[in-house]
């Protein structure tokens, strides 16, 4: 199971099982590791805000799904989660489930995506004349502000059209070609 599951008590955060991908995902040799500790002991939270956070939630709502989280690794590492949590009772003692799934790469792509994107912008914009860049299927995923004060529209209502939506079709299809 590539979530990690763990259960701990609703007073205090203690431990009372993990799933192997739990020892696994936060770098831990066994369950000993972690059984019979705190959330706070074994630094599970980044942040002590976000443990507050998610506290009150727990209290107000009983439960919430694929929160995003930062949490910790034995090793210090950071990893980007999304957590969901509720509160159930064993043996008549309120408890929390979790289940979390580490999105590290998937964040390190996001952000990456987000880096590429905003230098492509910067690159279409400081080009002195029209610009612009297609799909395959001919919409428009970039136009520089040159581009789109020439055709006297904003970029936004540019952004995912295709020359048909602006353009007679005989022109269109010159400019697709």
């Amino acid at each position: 199971n590539p979530i990690s599951m763990a259960i701990t008590t609703k007073e205090g955060g203690v431990f009372i099982d993990v799933n192997s991908s739990f020892i696994k995902t936060f770098g831990y040799k066994s369950k000993r590791d972690i059984i019979g500790k705190t959330t706070n002991a074994i630094q599970l939270y980044f942040n002590s805000d976000e443990s507050e956070k998610i506290k009150k939630t727990l209290e107000e709502e009983g439960g919430f799904d694929n929160r995003e989280t930062l949490l910790q690794k034995a090793n210090g590492e950071i990893v980007y989660a999304l957590y969901s949590a509720e509160i159930i009772n064993i043996y008549g003692q309120d408890c929390i489930i979790s289940a979390i799934n580490d999105i590290s790469h998937r964040k390190q792509v996001e952000n990456t995506l987000q880096e590429r994107t905003a230098q492509l912008g910067s690159i279409l914009n400081n080009l002195p004349f029209l610009a612009w860049i297609k799909n395959t299927k001919g919409e428009f995923l970039g136009v520089n502000e040159a581009f789109a004060k020439h055709y006297q529209h904003s970029v936004d209502e540019i952004i995912g059209h295709t020359d048909f939506d602006f353009w007679p079709a005989s022109k269109a299809q010159l400019l697709r070609e």
